[in-house]
């Protein structure tokens, strides 16, 4: 992780392909439920069917996504990739806060 940290810190953009590559930071769609990888073995997941509404917060370099379930819990994942933007806006795209 510490070599991903200065690859990003050069600017050189490699740091952000080897993350990638390496699914640290990424997420995924199986048809039920978003995933999201912290690596190689570490994995969070919660059922799309429990998502009440989300928002975006752009940052520099990244965005904060948060997203509010039905059960009131609040999840804020860092989006990197844009990959849970894109997730989100395709199976749960009529809960976006405006």
């Amino acid at each position: 992780m510490w070599l991903v940290s200065l690859l990003d810190s050069i600017g050189s953009g490699m740091g952000k392909q080897i993350s990638k590559t390496l699914r640290i930071g990424t997420f995924r769609f199986d048809g039920r439920n978003i995933m999201r990888d912290r690596g190689r073995l570490m994995r969070d997941e919660l059922a799309i069917a429990d998502v009440a509404q989300w928002e975006v917060f752009p940052e520099m370099g990244f965005d904060v996504v948060r997203i509010t379930m039905k059960d009131n819990r609040c999840i804020q994942w860092t989006d990197t990739h844009a990959d849970l933007m894109e997730i989100l806006a395709q199976h749960a795209g009529t809960q976006k806060v405006q």
